[in-house]
């Protein structure tokens, strides 16, 4: 699918994405700056992705990991510095919350300084309590946990 806004552009075609401009934007961030590029290209081929371009340049890109069914896990979400604060993440977001791949998706994430801007659109803490387990050669970039 794809929606266009001025000069703005989101698509979910993978293929269209520069994946070098993805692993830049996401080592600029606390959750995945040790995150190699392989580890970007073998991710986002496994997961449904959206990129945001303005003209021909991407500038932002979302990941969710999903059955495509029941389940979904917003794990990526970034837009570029330059262009932040112009709506364009919440615009992302509610083409992530209303495509029709996703209607029937529980949507889950992890943020450590987002929640005022998720609860807008409905997410709350969830009743259970999240656990993880990072495997010995762990390579999705840094420990949450332990980020400054």
């Amino acid at each position: 699918m794809e929606w266009d806004r001025d000069k703005f552009r989101i698509t979910d075609d993978l293929s269209a994405m520069d994946l070098q401009v993805v692993g830049d934007l996401l080592r600029e961030t606390y959750w995945a700056e040790d995150r190699t590029q392989a580890t970007v290209v073998k991710s986002a081929e496994n997961s449904f992705n959206l990129g945001l371009f303005h003209e021909d340049t991407q500038i932002g890109y979302f990941r969710l990991i999903t059955d495509r069914t029941t389940y979904g896990y917003l794990c990526d979400v970034i837009v570029t510095k330059r262009w932040r604060g112009r709506g364009l993440g919440k615009w992302m977001l509610e083409c992530v919350l209303n495509h029709p791949d996703l209607k029937t998706c529980r949507i889950d994430l992890v943020t450590k300084d987002a929640q005022d801007f998720y609860r807008r659109y409905g997410f709350a803490a969830h009743r259970f309590e999240h656990m993880v387990r990072y495997a010995e050669d762990y390579s999705g970039g840094s420990d949450p946990a332990t980020a400054s």
